[in-house]
């Protein structure tokens, strides 16, 4: 399952950054309703599952974390994937709207 979560981040992030334009007005619906879900959810579904059927509080989040000398608390893992989120959601309509 955890790798089913990172291969998706993984590949949203690809399409964002790389893919055809055609497909940016759909990645950025996913990128909003990623967000969406998040702040209503409190935390991102997957990882939820993950958490749930696992046992173990480890998220994609957390590499990122120690490579920059974070503590890992909930509310460092919540504001590293914000801010991922939304600087993706900022990128796709950047490329949405000058390409």
């Amino acid at each position: 399952m955890r790798i089913l979560h990172f291969l998706l981040a993984v590949a949203a992030f690809a399409i964002t950054v790389f893919g055809p334009l055609k497909w940016i007005p759909y990645i950025s619906i996913f990128w909003l309703a990623m967000l969406t879900m998040y702040v209503v959810n409190r935390g991102c579904v997957l990882t939820q599952l993950e958490k749930y059927l696992t046992g173990e509080d480890i998220t994609i989040v957390d590499p990122l974390l120690k490579l920059f000398g974070l503590p890992i608390k909930k509310h460092n893992r919540n504001a590293i994937t914000m801010l991922g989120g939304i600087f993706m959601l900022f990128v796709g309509l950047v490329r949405l709207y000058t390409f």
